[in-house]
């Protein structure tokens, strides 16, 4: 004999659900008395959900389903795409004009570089640069005395307009190369192009007149004044002054057919 005793309402998440009807099944009379759990009580609990009709599980029961996330993804352009083109196009362009700008290149005599320049006479013209009239106050060094006993005759030491102009831009630190750049026995050269960078002056001037030496020990400014053919260089070595050497003529070669060995 069964026995409605109770009927329940629940509470889910999405609010008020409908009716469950729970029912207690009793069995009275039977030899045991189990119910349809099983149980040795007789007493058996059976719940049945009632499924929301837009899911397809049940609203109580289960876990439920997530919508698994995926990293977000730049977009890409395709490669076919004409703003990338445009660009590809513009590189290419770029490309052709520097390969049609003639590059000219100074042909100089090569006769200069296996003999001495004539124009180099005394008394020797010196151009000297911030970095040598600097170090030579560093080894406490006289430059005017320095140059005559390295040349072994007299010298007229020349300056610049922009190297005493760099040496007014360093400050404090260089007011003695300053005070020397300024020495009325110094010859003060006037500059008419614009700026202040005294490379490429002093590299104009021996360019255009071949009768200078010129004083450095700045080594970039050495390689470019090593490619003008017949401009000697002075530089400070240790606590003296030296000139690099001029190329003489080919002395590798024999001078006599006699002189060359016979095979």
């Amino acid at each position: 004999m069964l026995k409605e005793l109770e009927l329940k309402t629940y509470r889910g998440s999405g609010g008020m659900q409908p009716a469950v009807l729970v029912y207690l099944k009793t069995a009275f009379g039977q030899p045991g008395g189990r119910g349809l759990s099983g149980s040795s009580s007789g007493v058996c609990e059976e719940t049945v959900p009632e499924t929301d009709p837009d899911l397809s599980c049940p609203t109580h029961s289960g876990k439920a389903k997530k919508t698994r996330k995926f990293a977000a993804v730049k977009r890409t352009i395709n490669p076919k795409d004409q703003r990338l083109q445009k660009k590809e196009e513009k590189k290419q362009k770029k490309l052709k004009e520097r390969e049609a700008i003639l590059k000219e290149h100074v042909q100089h005599n090569p006769a200069q570089f296996f003999s001495y320049n004539t124009n180099l006479v005394p008394p020797y013209q010196v151009l000297v640069d911030t970095n040598f009239i600097n170090g030579a106050i560093q080894t406490k060094q006289d430059v005017l005395q320095g140059l005559i006993t390295c040349l072994v005759a007299k010298c007229d030491v020349c300056v610049t307009d922009c190297v005493i102009a760099e040496l007014e831009k360093l400050g404090h630190r260089y007011r003695l190369a300053l005070h020397l750049a300024k020495d009325p026995r110094i010859k003060r050269l006037k500059c008419l192009h614009a700026g202040t960078y005294a490379d490429d002056c002093i590299v104009q001037r021996v360019t255009e007149h071949k009768c200078y030496l010129v004083a450095t020990n700045d080594k970039d400014l050495k390689r470019r004044i090593r490619k003008i053919p017949g401009v000697p260089i002075v530089y400070l070595k240790g606590r003296t002054f030296a000139v690099e050497r001029l190329p003489e003529a080919i002395t590798a070669l024999p001078a006599a057919k006699s002189a060359i060995p016979k095979l």
